[in-house]
């Protein structure tokens, strides 16, 4: 056996050892120690929503408990969803900066900036500074009961 084959065999080997560490690592685990359900800093025992589109093409996305945590990102099928309170009022909107594409970041007063090329938006979506010219889309939000339910879908 030539030098060079045999260290080729020798890293194969080192590499599916290594293999069942690295899935391992890679994988989820099926039992949570603290009860069921996904846990998160903002979602701690908060039970899944069911979020079947209705017939008025309303999705509950949220619950009112996570809402009073802090503001929800909630990534869908189609769009990613911003759920904040701005002066009391629920607002719900594509946190995606229609210029460039990156995700704006919520700013203390309120207002979103864009990490990338610091374009601003104010909270009903509209541009406060550019360089973006296109406000960023708003979707319509509801409350029924605990779930808070939002109009992605056109």
């Amino acid at each position: 056996m030539e030098r060079r084959q045999f260290l080729s065999w020798v890293g194969v080997g080192m590499l599916a050892s290594s293999l069942p560490f690295a899935l391992a690592a890679c994988t989820q685990a099926e039992d949570s120690p603290e009860g069921e359900g996904e846990s998160s800093d903002a979602g701690e025992g908060i039970a899944p929503l069911e979020t079947t589109i209705d017939d008025q093409g309303f999705q509950a996305l949220a619950t009112r408990e996570q809402l009073d945590l802090g503001p929800v990102l909630v990534a869908t099928a189609t769009v990613p969803v911003f759920i904040f309170e701005a002066d009391g009022e629920m607002v719900a909107l594509n946190p995606t900066c229609t210029h460039k594409g990156c995700t704006v970041e919520l700013q203390e007063d309120g207002t979103f900036l864009c990490p990338c090329h610091a374009a601003k938006f104010m909270a009903n979506g509209e541009v406060a500074d550019g360089p973006a010219e296109t406000p960023l889309p708003v979707f319509e939000i509801k409350a029924e009961g605990d779930r808070l339910l939002v109009k992605v879908g056109a």
